[in-house]
């Protein structure tokens, strides 16, 4: 499994003040043989989740149903190599259909303009 994290530290939301958030993407791979790898994400088997402090009192937790990616792998130099994820923003889930309509609306993600949010590596070290 392949694991692809991005924290962080604070939200600056209008009329929301948190002092931080979490979000991983967690996801399987399906592998293609060559010198150059590339990986597409199983969509059935990952997942895009995030938790997020609340006030001080407590933590919202949700996630992404809609998710997709890929990553290329060049073994000769990793320099080259990338991770890139989409996900559907209006696939979020918290439990609380109220809370979800108010994270898709122009507030915080709008879904309707934004429909897609993408993450793409800038830079991967051989570790």
């Amino acid at each position: 499994m392949a694991v692809l994290s991005y924290y962080k530290r604070r939200c600056d939301y209008e009329k929301v003040k948190t002092s931080h958030s979490h979000v991983g993407v967690f996801f399987t791979i399906r592998v293609a043989s060559a010198e150059v790898e590339t990986y597409g994400v199983d969509a059935v088997h990952s997942s895009a989740f995030f938790k997020v402090e609340h006030y001080g009192f407590g933590y919202v937790r949700g996630g992404f149903a809609d998710i997709s990616g890929k990553i290329v792998l060049d073994k000769a130099d990793y320099a080259k190599s990338i991770v890139y994820v989409a996900i559907r923003t209006n696939s979020i889930n918290t439990g609380n259909n109220q809370r979800d309509e108010h994270l898709k609306s122009k507030y915080f993600f709008d879904a309707k303009s934004y429909p897609i949010m993408v993450f793409k590596s800038n830079n991967i070290q051989k570790v």
